[in-house]
């Protein structure tokens, strides 16, 4: 069954704002945080928030919060309550929504000018509750028979509850200026919701089903349901246990979308639950071992193995399988240290393997010591060069993923690097450590003491082979990582995790990904030119064309949710790197 994930599904710009500042600031304060209501309408989030002391105010009485943190939720309140909080709270932050605060700020507006409100929107629903406070006089209307009981009104302003479908506003809008003579019109629909709306139609109409992830109580997952209901079978699901009552062996074609409060975790753990349930036995069978590659990390491990052979050919050396192996097993080793000490974001970003980890954490504990003796016991036979960049490397690693750890006293002293933000830069630090340590034993390896030749006649200096090794294996590592750290950008935010991404923004970013590869083609060109670099290693420009492919595909955002082929998609750019050295 071909499963096909709308570019537009999942959280909206102010839904995740709101997640993100709310989970920031429980790591801030660590003490009771309060929402005037549900932060947003999903209870998975809810769920996660509450395990992070941040409850939900569920009635009336305010004396609950007295001397506390409250947070104004993405839907915004009446100023009446927003004054009320105020009174009590100890701390009020409003993280209202910025398209809901526009609507706020010009229903306002409109309402001194002498105007009177129209609201198009549920008038239960938290949004349309406080927008109306900010009008002198307004009313709500859903359906074109809530306009026939509107009394007569001079002046009127027109505006929608920012989750409302397109063509429904137009309709209403239609009727009042039938109705009234003066009727001034804001269309308030935010952007994302209109995107939404169109891509469901058009999913609905080219898939046999469309499945709509979405918390019941949400107001536009639920329109996305009837929209969609017009043209295909749909289920409007909340919880991932509801898709084994849906049988999908007639379905050749299913579309998945979600509404604005749906996060993208739970977008990926709904296909990867249906793909479960679609699946035939064989297939089955090796998607299963193929999961268990990707959770152990032993794919990647495998590719840097691989990755070392192009390293040997640029230094114009024999390959030896000792320094790939060594390699290969501490990134392994490291990789699986950093599951479980970075485990909350990955419980959150991918729980299928969080759990299989789990379940099998003793075998993966011997895994981790078995790699480091088998490390040592490498680098020991090597000699006392090869074991004090191995034991330096190792020690780094460990240090650097202990960091990861909420750590207290002494240790949290020792580690105040942390407070300038580093984890930051896990993108580039992981892929030093593996440009370090490849590149650094093949030197120590074919030539002990390079660095006398270094300081001699600097002849070493002049090897393009070496200079192009180091900077081709850090562009592939880092790539690598910092396509992983995109793709879980939203749930290193809620679980604290500092990325790349902290530093600068997405676009900066991949624009970074693309200017790496072509200066590496101008010094490949440069080299070959001077005589520096020989023609049979131009061969390598074909790694950096698939480079290029590799972020054209897996930077789509229908991409993140197909967790093994995304993986799996980001790992074979270095399996090219390393095969190409067989060419």
């Amino acid at each position: 069954m071909k499963i096909e994930v709308g570019k537009h599904a999942g959280f909206c710009r102010g839904v995740k704002e709101a997640v993100d500042k709310a989970f920031a600031l429980s790591r801030e304060i660590k003490k009771e945080i309060y929402t005037d209501g549900e932060l947003i309408h999903n209870p998975q989030t809810i769920r996660m928030l509450e395990s992070r002391n941040v409850k939900v105010l569920k009635d009336d009485s305010l004396n609950e919060i007295e001397g506390k943190t409250v947070i104004i939720r993405a839907h915004g309140v009446p100023p009446e309550r927003r004054n009320e909080l105020k009174k009590k709270a100890k701390i009020l932050k409003n993280f209202t929504c910025i398209d809901v605060a526009r609507v706020q700020s010009s229903i306002k507006k409109w309402s001194h000018k002498g105007f009177s409100i129209i609201i198009f929107g549920k008038e239960e629903h938290p949004e349309v509750i406080g927008l109306l406070g900010y009008a002198k006089e307004g009313f709500t209307v859903y359906k074109e028979e809530d306009i026939e009981k509107l009394p007569n009104l001079k002046n009127v302003f027109l505006v929608s509850q920012t989750t409302m479908d397109q063509d429904a506003f137009l309709k209403i809008s239609q009727l009042l200026k039938q109705k009234y003579n003066n009727v001034e019109i804001e269309n308030t629909i935010c952007s994302a919701t209109e995107l939404r709306q169109n891509e469901v139609k058009e999913l609905a109409k080219r898939n046999d089903c469309i499945i709509v992830i979405g918390g019941k109580r949400s107001s536009n997952s639920k329109r996305l349901y009837e929209l969609s209901l017009q043209f295909a079978k749909t289920y409007f699901i909340e919880n991932v246990e509801e898709l084994k009552e849906i049988d999908f062996s007639g379905f050749k074609k299913l579309g998945i979308t979600a509404g604005a409060s749906t996060p993208d975790w739970l977008i990926t753990e709904f296909i990867e639950e249906i793909q479960k349930l679609s699946q035939k036995l064989l297939p089955g069978f090796f998607r299963n071992i193929l999961s268990f590659s990707l959770h152990s990390n032993f794919i990647a491990a495998l590719g840097v193995f691989v990755l070392s052979f192009a390293v040997a050919d640029n230094f114009n050396t024999n390959f030896s399988f000792n320094i790939g192996l060594l390699v290969s097993l501490y990134y392994l080793s490291m990789s699986l240290m950093n599951s479980y000490t970075n485990r909350f974001s990955f419980k959150i970003d991918n729980p299928g393997s969080y759990r299989f980890i789990s379940r099998y954490r003793y075998v993966f504990l011997s895994l981790f010591i078995l790699s480091i003796i088998v490390i040592l016991y490498i680098a020991f036979r090597f000699g006392q060069n090869i074991m004090i960049l191995t034991m330096f490397s190792i020690l780094l690693g460990i240090v650097y993923n202990l960091s990861f750890l909420p750590l207290q006293g002494l240790i949290r002293k020792i580690m105040s690097f942390r407070e300038w933000d580093l984890l930051a830069l896990k993108s580039i630090v992981l892929a030093f450590a593996v440009t370090f340590l490849l590149n650094g034993l093949y030197i120590l390896h074919t030539m002990p003491y390079f660095w006398l030749g270094l300081f001699e006649d600097g002849s070493f200096l002049y090897s393009f082979g070496f200079y192009f090794s180091v900077y081709y294996v850090f562009i592939l590592m880092f790539t690598r990582q910092v396509l992983f750290e995109i793709k879980s950008a939203q749930t290193d935010k809620i679980s604290g995790v500092s990325s790349i991404l902290n530093i600068m923004n997405k676009k900066n970013v991949i624009k970074i990904l693309r200017i790496l590869p072509i200066i590496l083609v101008i010094l490949m060109l440069a080299g070959f030119l001077t005589g520096h670099y020989p023609l049979g290693n131009m061969k390598y420009i074909i790694s950096v064309i698939y480079t290029y492919f590799l972020l054209s595909l897996a930077l789509r955002k229908e991409m993140f949710h197909k967790r093994n082929k995304f993986e799996l998609i980001i790992e074979s750019n270095i399996y090219i790197a390393g095969f190409i050295s067989f060419l």
